[in-house]
Protein backbone atom coordinates (compact mmCIF):
# COMPACT_ATOMS: atom_id res chain seq x y z
CA UNK A 1 0.00 0.00 0.00
CA UNK A 2 1.43 3.38 -0.94
CA UNK A 3 1.93 5.87 1.80
CA UNK A 4 -1.55 7.96 2.64
CA UNK A 5 -1.57 11.34 1.13
CA UNK A 6 -1.53 14.38 3.55
CA UNK A 7 -1.57 18.41 2.87
CA UNK A 8 0.68 20.44 4.72
CA UNK A 9 1.08 23.80 4.91
CA UNK A 10 2.91 26.32 6.27
CA UNK A 11 3.97 29.56 7.10
CA UNK A 12 5.61 29.99 3.65
CA UNK A 13 2.86 29.07 1.99
CA UNK A 14 3.94 25.73 1.16
CA UNK A 15 1.09 23.23 0.68
CA UNK A 16 1.45 19.33 -0.91
CA UNK A 17 0.22 16.06 -0.39
CA UNK A 18 1.26 13.27 2.52
CA UNK A 19 -0.16 11.28 5.41
CA UNK A 20 -2.25 12.81 8.52
CA UNK A 21 -3.42 15.84 10.69
CA UNK A 22 -1.18 17.87 12.81
CA UNK A 23 -1.65 20.92 13.73
CA UNK A 24 0.44 22.86 16.28
CA UNK A 25 1.16 26.66 17.19
CA UNK A 26 4.75 27.16 16.98
CA UNK A 27 4.46 28.57 20.46
CA UNK A 28 2.86 25.99 22.36
CA UNK A 29 3.76 22.62 20.93
CA UNK A 30 6.20 22.60 18.15
CA UNK A 31 9.43 24.50 18.35
CA UNK A 32 10.62 25.41 15.15
CA UNK A 33 13.20 23.89 14.68
CA UNK A 34 10.54 20.69 14.81
CA UNK A 35 8.11 22.24 12.54
CA UNK A 36 10.97 22.18 10.03
CA UNK A 37 12.07 18.35 10.90
CA UNK A 38 8.32 17.54 10.21
CA UNK A 39 8.25 19.41 6.99
CA UNK A 40 11.20 18.04 5.72
CA UNK A 41 10.78 14.53 6.82
CA UNK A 42 7.79 14.38 4.41
CA UNK A 43 9.59 16.31 1.59
CA UNK A 44 12.34 14.01 1.90
CA UNK A 45 10.06 10.83 1.82
CA UNK A 46 9.37 11.28 -1.93
CA UNK A 47 5.19 12.20 -0.72
CA UNK A 48 5.53 15.46 -0.92
CA UNK A 49 5.96 18.50 -3.80
CA UNK A 50 5.45 22.04 -3.15
CA UNK A 51 2.83 24.48 -5.28
CA UNK A 52 2.60 28.14 -4.37
CA UNK A 53 -0.63 29.17 -2.02
CA UNK A 54 -1.90 32.46 -0.44
CA UNK A 55 -0.35 33.09 2.34
CA UNK A 56 -1.97 32.00 6.19
CA UNK A 57 -1.32 33.44 9.37
CA UNK A 58 2.14 32.71 11.04
CA UNK A 59 2.89 30.29 13.68
CA UNK A 60 0.58 27.35 12.15
CA UNK A 61 1.58 24.14 10.63
CA UNK A 62 -1.34 22.07 9.28
CA UNK A 63 -1.39 18.49 8.10
CA UNK A 64 -4.82 17.53 7.07
CA UNK A 65 -5.54 13.95 6.16
CA UNK A 66 -7.13 12.64 3.22
CA UNK A 67 -6.85 9.11 3.12
CA UNK A 68 -7.53 6.76 6.00
CA UNK A 69 -8.37 3.15 6.42
CA UNK A 70 -10.83 2.13 8.85
CA UNK A 71 -9.66 -0.46 11.49
CA UNK A 72 -11.22 -3.89 11.40
CA UNK A 73 -12.68 -5.68 14.40
CA UNK A 74 -9.02 -7.57 14.54
CA UNK A 75 -7.17 -4.19 14.08
CA UNK A 76 -3.93 -4.13 15.72
CA UNK A 77 -3.91 -2.08 18.62
CA UNK A 78 -0.52 0.73 19.22
CA UNK A 79 0.46 2.95 21.71
CA UNK A 80 2.68 6.17 20.63
CA UNK A 81 4.52 8.26 23.54
CA UNK A 82 6.49 11.39 22.75
CA UNK A 83 6.79 14.56 24.53
CA UNK A 84 6.21 16.38 21.42
CA UNK A 85 2.40 16.44 20.88
CA UNK A 86 2.88 16.94 17.06
CA UNK A 87 4.71 13.69 17.02
CA UNK A 88 2.73 11.41 18.47
CA UNK A 89 0.10 12.88 16.43
CA UNK A 90 2.08 12.34 13.23
CA UNK A 91 2.82 8.60 14.30
CA UNK A 92 -0.59 7.91 15.23
CA UNK A 93 -2.37 9.34 12.14
CA UNK A 94 0.57 7.52 10.28
CA UNK A 95 -0.61 4.11 12.03
CA UNK A 96 -4.33 4.68 11.26
CA UNK A 97 -3.53 4.52 7.95
CA UNK A 98 -1.99 1.51 7.94
CA UNK A 99 -4.99 0.31 9.70
CA UNK A 100 -3.58 0.09 13.04
CA UNK A 101 -6.22 1.13 16.27
CA UNK A 102 -4.04 3.89 18.26
CA UNK A 103 -5.80 2.79 21.61
CA UNK A 104 -3.50 5.94 23.48
CA UNK A 105 -1.32 8.74 22.88
CA UNK A 106 0.63 9.76 25.82
CA UNK A 107 4.19 12.04 26.72
CA UNK A 108 5.41 10.98 29.75
CA UNK A 109 7.42 7.46 30.55
CA UNK A 110 5.24 6.88 33.49
CA UNK A 111 1.60 7.03 31.63
CA UNK A 112 3.34 5.02 29.14
CA UNK A 113 4.16 2.17 30.82
CA UNK A 114 0.64 2.47 32.62
CA UNK A 115 -1.43 2.55 29.73
CA UNK A 116 1.19 -0.40 27.88
CA UNK A 117 0.32 -2.38 31.47
CA UNK A 118 -3.74 -1.46 31.36
CA UNK A 119 -4.45 -1.94 27.44
CA UNK A 120 -1.82 -4.46 26.13
CA UNK A 121 -1.02 -3.29 22.61
CA UNK A 122 0.43 -5.38 20.24
CA UNK A 123 2.83 -2.28 19.55
CA UNK A 124 3.95 0.37 21.52
CA UNK A 125 6.23 3.48 19.54
CA UNK A 126 8.26 4.89 21.88
CA UNK A 127 10.80 8.26 22.30
CA UNK A 128 13.78 7.57 24.35
CA UNK A 129 14.07 11.10 25.71
CA UNK A 130 10.37 11.62 27.91
CA UNK A 131 9.56 13.15 31.30
CA UNK A 132 9.27 10.33 34.68
CA UNK A 133 10.81 7.15 32.51
CA UNK A 134 13.05 6.98 29.15
CA UNK A 135 11.58 4.49 26.31
CA UNK A 136 14.00 1.97 26.99
CA UNK A 137 13.27 1.90 30.53
CA UNK A 138 9.73 1.69 29.62
CA UNK A 139 10.26 -1.23 27.05
CA UNK A 140 12.17 -2.84 30.19
CA UNK A 141 8.94 -3.10 32.60
CA UNK A 142 6.84 -3.85 29.92
CA UNK A 143 8.53 -7.07 28.72
CA UNK A 144 8.13 -8.50 31.91
CA UNK A 145 4.62 -7.07 32.68
CA UNK A 146 3.12 -6.64 28.99
CA UNK A 147 5.75 -9.78 26.81
CA UNK A 148 2.97 -9.19 24.16
CA UNK A 149 3.93 -5.95 23.39
CA UNK A 150 6.64 -5.42 20.52
CA UNK A 151 8.41 -2.22 21.38
CA UNK A 152 9.83 0.29 18.35
CA UNK A 153 12.05 3.23 19.30
CA UNK A 154 11.63 6.37 17.43
CA UNK A 155 14.27 8.67 18.37
CA UNK A 156 16.51 11.63 17.20
CA UNK A 157 19.89 10.02 17.87
CA UNK A 158 21.26 6.82 18.12
CA UNK A 159 24.49 5.30 19.04
CA UNK A 160 26.24 1.67 19.57
CA UNK A 161 26.08 1.99 23.80
CA UNK A 162 22.31 3.40 23.16
CA UNK A 163 21.64 0.22 21.25
CA UNK A 164 23.31 -2.49 23.04
CA UNK A 165 21.14 -0.87 25.99
CA UNK A 166 17.70 -1.13 23.89
CA UNK A 167 18.70 -4.85 23.01
CA UNK A 168 18.92 -5.39 26.63
CA UNK A 169 15.37 -3.83 27.53
CA UNK A 170 13.63 -6.29 24.73
CA UNK A 171 13.29 -3.91 22.36
CA UNK A 172 12.57 -5.29 18.82
CA UNK A 173 13.54 -2.54 16.55
CA UNK A 174 15.01 1.37 16.31
CA UNK A 175 14.24 3.51 13.82
CA UNK A 176 15.64 7.69 13.99
CA UNK A 177 13.48 10.44 13.18
CA UNK A 178 15.40 11.86 10.43
CA UNK A 179 14.69 8.48 8.11
CA UNK A 180 12.07 8.89 5.26
CA UNK A 181 8.46 7.78 6.22
CA UNK A 182 8.69 5.18 3.67
CA UNK A 183 11.47 3.61 6.87
CA UNK A 184 9.07 4.33 9.51
CA UNK A 185 6.39 2.12 8.15
CA UNK A 186 8.60 -0.35 6.98
CA UNK A 187 9.89 -0.39 10.92
CA UNK A 188 6.18 -0.79 12.14
CA UNK A 189 5.47 -3.05 9.86
CA UNK A 190 8.31 -5.51 10.41
CA UNK A 191 8.32 -4.94 14.59
CA UNK A 192 4.28 -5.43 14.72
CA UNK A 193 5.09 -8.82 12.63
CA UNK A 194 7.33 -10.20 15.07
CA UNK A 195 10.54 -9.67 13.51
CA UNK A 196 13.68 -7.12 14.63
CA UNK A 197 14.18 -3.68 12.69
CA UNK A 198 17.08 -1.48 12.71
CA UNK A 199 17.64 1.87 11.20
CA UNK A 200 19.59 0.96 7.82
CA UNK A 201 22.13 3.77 8.91
CA UNK A 202 22.81 2.53 12.29
CA UNK A 203 24.13 -1.19 10.88
CA UNK A 204 27.50 -0.08 9.74
CA UNK A 205 28.40 1.86 12.95
CA UNK A 206 27.18 -1.19 15.09
CA UNK A 207 28.79 -3.89 13.05
CA UNK A 208 31.91 -1.73 13.15
CA UNK A 209 32.23 -1.44 16.79
CA UNK A 210 30.99 -5.26 17.83
CA UNK A 211 34.50 -6.45 16.26
CA UNK A 212 36.28 -3.80 18.47
CA UNK A 213 33.80 -4.80 21.92
CA UNK A 214 35.55 -5.86 25.20
CA UNK A 215 34.36 -7.04 28.55
CA UNK A 216 35.23 -3.54 29.95
CA UNK A 217 32.72 -1.49 27.42
CA UNK A 218 29.94 0.05 29.44
CA UNK A 219 26.76 1.28 27.46
CA UNK A 220 26.11 4.45 28.11
CA UNK A 221 23.61 4.37 30.84
CA UNK A 222 25.95 2.41 33.00
CA UNK A 223 29.04 5.33 32.33
CA UNK A 224 25.75 8.29 33.45
CA UNK A 225 25.24 6.17 36.81
CA UNK A 226 29.28 5.98 37.29
CA UNK A 227 29.84 9.70 36.21
CA UNK A 228 26.85 10.56 39.03
CA UNK A 229 28.72 8.09 41.93
CA UNK A 230 31.83 9.98 40.91
CA UNK A 231 29.88 12.80 41.69
CA UNK A 232 28.84 11.78 45.48
CA UNK A 233 25.36 10.67 44.48
CA UNK A 234 23.25 8.25 46.12
CA UNK A 235 21.48 5.47 43.84
CA UNK A 236 17.95 7.39 44.60
CA UNK A 237 19.16 10.78 43.83
CA UNK A 238 20.81 9.02 40.63
CA UNK A 239 17.18 7.68 39.94
CA UNK A 240 15.68 10.30 39.86
CA UNK A 241 18.21 12.54 37.94
CA UNK A 242 17.85 9.77 35.22
CA UNK A 243 14.37 8.76 35.63
CA UNK A 244 14.64 5.29 36.58
CA UNK A 245 14.13 3.45 39.73
CA UNK A 246 16.56 2.24 42.66
CA UNK A 247 16.22 -1.08 41.93
CA UNK A 248 17.45 -0.06 38.09
CA UNK A 249 20.25 2.05 39.20
CA UNK A 250 21.72 -1.05 41.04
CA UNK A 251 21.37 -3.27 38.25
CA UNK A 252 23.89 -0.85 36.27
CA UNK A 253 26.34 -0.93 39.01
CA UNK A 254 26.23 -4.21 38.84
CA UNK A 255 26.74 -4.75 35.85
CA UNK A 256 29.69 -1.84 35.66
CA UNK A 257 31.27 -3.59 38.41
CA UNK A 258 31.36 -6.68 36.22
CA UNK A 259 32.10 -5.58 32.97
CA UNK A 260 35.61 -3.82 35.25
CA UNK A 261 35.92 -6.75 36.95
CA UNK A 262 35.70 -4.59 40.08
CA UNK A 263 35.51 -5.62 43.77
CA UNK A 264 32.56 -2.77 44.35
CA UNK A 265 31.27 0.28 42.94
CA UNK A 266 34.33 2.63 44.43
CA UNK A 267 36.95 0.90 42.74
CA UNK A 268 34.39 0.84 39.62
CA UNK A 269 34.77 4.33 39.35
CA UNK A 270 38.46 4.53 39.47
CA UNK A 271 38.99 2.00 37.19
CA UNK A 272 36.43 3.96 34.91
CA UNK A 273 37.71 7.16 35.55
CA UNK A 274 41.36 5.90 35.04
CA UNK A 275 40.18 4.65 31.40
CA UNK A 276 38.58 7.65 30.79
CA UNK A 277 35.36 6.18 30.57
CA UNK A 278 33.81 8.72 31.87
CA UNK A 279 35.10 12.12 33.43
Amino acid sequence: MAPPKVLISSDNGVKAPSACFIWASSARLLARPARFWLIGLARESGVVSAEARPARPASSLMLKTEEHVAPSASARTCLVADEHPAVTRFVGELLRGRGFEVVASVGDGSDALDEIVRLRPDLAVLEISMPSLSGIEVARRAAVSSPETAVLIYTGHGDEAMLREAREAGVQGLVLKQAPVGELIRAIETVASGKVYLDPTLVVPLSAAGKKRSRGDLTRREREVLGLIADGRSNEEIGRELFISKQTVRTHVRRAIAKLQARNRTQAVATALRRSLIE
